[in-house]
């Protein structure tokens, strides 16, 4: 089984991902980072992790590419199709031959 994708917002695009995102309003950045760590702790002992950083201009396109309006599941969704998407990017640097 792959890691778990978790999507890591910064705490200066924190204030547009609550707007984004009604189940934010609520909760505070370090509300949010203190879940994040548990889920990170969780997710270590199981199948491992990957932080995936998200802005909020790249999930407002995917969301609208998607038809979709945002969510807190929809983010955990985006970050999973994003890990996906750069794990099929070639590496950078490599050599062809």
């Amino acid at each position: 089984m792959s890691p778990s994708a978790l999507p890591l917002i910064s705490e200066q695009d924190y204030p547009v991902f609550q707007q984004m995102i009604g189940e934010l309003r609520q909760t505070t950045y370090e509300e949010w980072h203190e879940d994040h760590t548990k889920s990170i702790a969780y997710r270590r002992s199981r199948n491992g992790f990957a932080e995936i950083g998200v802005s909020p201009g790249e999930f407002d396109k995917w969301l609208k590419d998607n038809n979709k309006t945002g969510h807190l599941e929809l983010l955990w969704v985006f970050a999973e199709d994003k890990a996906e998407r750069l794990s099929r990017q070639p590496e950078a640097g490599g050599s062809a031959g």
